[in-house]
Parts: C-alpha cells; sequence; structure tokens
C-alpha cells in the first residue's frame, strides 16, 4: 500500500480533477518561493485566517470533509490544476499540503524533484530523526521498494527513473514532519505532492503513530 497516499489522514476524500492539461501553456498561481515555508505558515492558524490568504492567489473552496473530529478543505485553481489541502483540528491547522495534476509524466517528476529538493534545504535546518522513502516500479514483481537511505533511495530513483510509477520521500523531526510524493497510473491518478505536518498541534492518536507518513495522515482518494 503506497504510505503517501494514506494522508490527509485516512483523509477519504472522493474529489474527481479533469485538470491535465498535457501541453497546453497553463495559468501557475501564485505561491511563495519556498513552498514548505508557506504550508508551515498556515499551520497553528485557524481556517478563517488563512483562507483569505490562499483565496488571494487564485484558489477557491472545492470542498470540505469532517473525518472523526477533523475537518479537511480543499482549494482548487480555475482550472483544477493545482490543489491546497488544509487540515484542521480542535480549530488550528496542524497540516497542509499542495498538488499538481498533469498527464504529462516529465512535468510531474520535473515538479516533484523541485519539491523534494525544496525538501531538502528545509530540512538541512531541521533536526531529522527519522527518514524514509519509496519507489514503485511499473510492471515490477517487487512491489513498493522502500529505503531509510536517501543516496540508496536515490540510485534506485536515477536506475528507474522512466519505469516508476510512484515514489515518495517523509522526513521526520521531533516537531514536524515533510514529506513529497509523485504518482502516475490510472488508479490513483497524476499528480505531484508537497506537505507539511505540525506534529505538536497533530491530534494525539496521529502523533503517536510509528513511522507514519505525512500523506497517511492527509490521506486523500483521487
Amino acid at each position: 500500500m503506497k504510505k503517501l497516499t494514506l494522508i490527509l489522514l485516512a483523509l477519504v476524500g472522493v474529489v474527481s480533477f479533469n485538470s491535465c492539461k498535457d501541453d497546453e501553456p497553463e495559468q501557475k498561481p501564485t505561491t511563495t518561493t519556498n513552498i514548505i515555508t508557506e504550508l508551515k505558515g498556515y499551520t497553528g492558524k485557524t481556517f478563517e485566517q488563512i483562507a483569505p490568504t490562499i483565496q488571494a492567489k487564485g484558489f477557491n473552496l472545492l470542498n470540505t470533509e469532517n473525518i472523526e473530529g477533523l475537518t479537511i478543505y480543499y482549494f482548487t485553481n480555475s482550472d483544477n490544476s493545482y490543489k491546497y489541502s488544509i487540515g484542521e483540528y480542535d480549530d488550528t491547522v496542524f497540516i497542509a499540503s499542495y498538488e499538481y495534476f498533469n498527464d504529462n509524466k516529465g512535468l510531474l517528476l520535473t515538479s516533484y524533484e523541485k519539491n523534494s529538493q525544496t525538501a531538502l534545504s528545509y530540512t538541512s535546518n531541521m533536526q531529522v530523526n527519522s527518514y524514509y522513502s519509496d519507489i514503485s516500479i511499473m510492471n515490477s514483481e517487487n512491489g513498493n521498494i522502500e529505503f531509510d537511505n536517501r543516496a540508496d533511495y536515490l540510485t534506485a530513483y536515477n536506475q528507474n527513473k522512466d519505469s516508476i510509477n510512484y515514489c515518495s520521500e517523509t522526513w521526520m523531526s521531533q516537531t514536524a514532519m515533510v514529506g513529497t510524493e509523485f504518482n502516475y497510473d490510472e488508479f490513483d491518478g497524476h499528480y505531484s505532492l508537497v506537505g507539511y505536518g505540525d506534529l505538536l498541534r497533530m491530534p494525539v492518536i496521529f502523533s503517536k503513530a510509528k513511522n507514519k507518513s505525512i500523506f497517511e495522515i492527509l490521506k486523500h482518494n483521487k
């Protein structure tokens, strides 16, 4: 089972996005240079405080879900090619993700690699105590290959890049987790995602879970 696709928490959102425009020029929404810093900036605040900021970037609230005491808000841009998912508990945002949808695999991989470099740079200033990643290769009998060492992960990623249909990386400290994800299959869709979770504000039931990726917390179904 894909670790990162189990998140914004058993987030069981059945939301459909017909956003994939291969070669058409895209109207990219406005985001900060460091998307992880932006996502972190939403945590610790109420939905009412952050909604105007996201809407000012060209996003509209698409859907809201309530799951076991959590509220998940979904914002999309005008052509559904980008999405924010915001998780709130006890009137406080504790997790956020930013997603890009496209049918062009090359563009998604480029987006994923950029997100992972941003995450690597961001987490260099964190006391990371846990790292894990995984890769799923098309038509492979091995299923998901898991790693706890980034050098080994990068070797496998670069050797199998053309055949990868899913991969993810997650970094965790005592106070936060950062994750990136790429998916390209007909079941879960075509997207690249980056997320940030505040472990100090996370509901106890989830913060006590071992080796739980950010996407297991923010689960979203395509």
